[in-house]
């Protein structure tokens, strides 16, 4: 199957038109998984995109992380991780549908636990500014929102998407 190679096209119509095609892929997984139970729409966005991501030109790059991580790996054990590196992403796109639920009160104590216990005397966010950094494991859109719900207040400093469609959908 042919790589999709559109992001570091020279050719403005191939990168638009491939931008275009990505931000499509993504709203109609959302639209797909809107409705579905959160465990269900995590599961079907981990299967998607485990399927598609290594056929894309960013698995090389993602094969390449993981490979500068974890130089005693063989290749077989990093293409492994690289297909459960994009099964992640697509996990977190499809919750992405799903965030109301994720953060609704009912759902949010089985799924969110912050350590250490924020309601104790003595965490930082009640007494002086800090810094909350989260990695990109599980759904790490989930820390900002917990730092919110903490403190009242939050500044996010993110890296935007390279294509201007997703990074609008993220955002909106």
């Amino acid at each position: 199957m042919a790589k999709i190679l559109w992001s570091g096209s020279d050719n403005k119509t191939v990168r638009a038109f491939g931008w275009w095609l990505e931000a499509l892929v993504l709203r109609s997984l959302w639209w797909l998984v809107a409705l579905m139970p959160i465990d269900r729409a995590s599961r079907t966005g981990r299967r998607i995109f485990a399927l598609l991501g290594p056929r894309t030109a960013k698995h090389r790059h993602v094969l390449a992380n993981l490979s500068t991580a974890f130089p005693d790996r063989g290749h077989d054990d990093i293409e492994r991780l690289a297909v459960a590196v994009w099964g992640n992403v697509g996990a977190v796109s499809a919750e992405f549908a799903q965030l109301e639920k994720l953060f609704d009160a009912r759902h949010s104590r089985e799924r969110i636990e912050v350590l250490p216990d924020p309601r104790k005397p003595g965490f930082p966010a009640y007494s002086k500014p800090c810094l909350f950094v989260t990695a990109h494991c599980a759904n790490w859109e989930a820390a900002a929102y917990v730092a919110q719900q903490l403190t009242g207040a939050l500044d996010v400093v993110y890296t935007p998407q390279e294509n201007p469609g997703l990074d609008r959908m993220i955002q909106d």
